[in-house]
C-alpha cells in the first residue's frame, strides 16, 4: 500500500496588532499570482523607491570619498597632543578632534553632488514616500478583513474597519505596523510559508524549495 501524505494550505494568515491590543487582520499570504498583481500595482512606487535610493547612493559615494580623504589630510587642529594614547585629542578611527567645536580634518564633500544634509532630505523623502503610498498599497493588496475595530466617519456613524476605512479615516499609527508586517511576510521563504521551519532573521528574500516530507499513512494530515 503506498503511503503518501494530504497538505492543507491556508491562503490567509492572522496578524494581531500590538499598537492597538485587541485590532486583528486576516490577511491573504503571497502565491506567484497576487505577487504578480502588487508589482503591477506597486510598480509606479518601486520606480520612485528606486530613483531616490540612486541618489542616495551617489551621496554616499562622494561622502566616503570625503571622509578618507579627510584621514590623511594635513591635522589642522591646534591641541596639544600628548605621549599618553589615552589623552589623546583624536579618535583613533576618523583621526578627527573630539574637542567639542574642533573641526580637525572634517569631511569636505563636493556640495554639488551632495552633502549630509541632503542625504538625510532623501532618506526622509524615501521614508515618507514608503508610509504614504507603499504601506498604504500593502494594505489594499493583502488585508482581507479587520476584526475588533470600528471607525467614526466624517458623518458621525460608526463602522467596522476595513481596508478602505482604515486607509481613509482609522489611526495613522497603524498602518506603519501593519505595513512592516506584510513587508516581512513578503520576505519569507516557501519553507517559511508553507510552516516547516522558523522564520529566517535575513531580510532578503530567502531562495529554496519546500522541504522533503517523509511518508505518511493518507489520514495523516498537515494543517499549515
Amino acid at each position: 500500500m503506498a503511503l503518501y501524505i494530504m497538505i492543507e494550505y491556508c491562503s490567509t494568515s492572522e496578524f494581531e496588532s500590538v499598537l492597538a491590543p485587541g485590532v486583528k487582520y486576516i490577511l491573504q499570504k503571497m502565491s506567484h499570482g497576487r505577487r504578480m498583481i502588487l508589482n503591477q500595482s506597486a510598480s509606479p512606487i518601486y520606480s520612485e523607491m528606486n530613483e531616490i535610493q540612486r541618489r542616495i547612493d551617489v551621496i554616499q559615494e562622494e561622502l566616503d570619498r570625503a571622509e578618507s580623504e579627510a584621514k590623511i589630510s594635513p591635522c589642522s587642529c591646534k591641541h596639544p597632543v600628548d605621549p599618553d594614547p589615552k589623552a589623546d585629542c583624536h579618535d583613533v578611527e576618523s583621526g578627527r578632534c573630539i574637542k567639542p567645536g574642533c573641526s580637525c580634518r572634517k569631511p569636505q564633500p563636493d556640495r554639488e553632488i551632495g552633502d549630509y544634509q541632503k542625504k538625510a532630505e532623501l532618506e526622509l523623502e524615501m521614508y515618507e514616500l514608503v508610509v504614504n503610498k507603499l504601506y498604504p498599497a500593502y494594505v489594499r493588496w493583502a488585508v482581507v478583513s479587520v476584526q475588533g475595530l470600528k471607525i467614526q466617519l466624517p458623518s458621525g456613524s460608526f463602522v467596522d474597519a476595513n481596508p478602505d476605512t482604515l486607509l481613509s479615516d482609522g489611526p495613522e499609527f497603524l498602518i506603519p505596523e501593519l505595513g512592516e508586517h506584510i513587508q516581512k511576510l513578503m520576505k519569507l521563504s516557501p519553507d517559511e510559508v508553507m510552516g516547516f521551519k522558523p522564520p529566517t532573521t535575513s531580510a532578503a528574500q530567502v531562495a529554496g524549495k519546500i522541504s522533503d516530507i517523509v511518508a505518511v499513512p493518507a489520514v495523516e494530515i498537515a494543517h499549515i
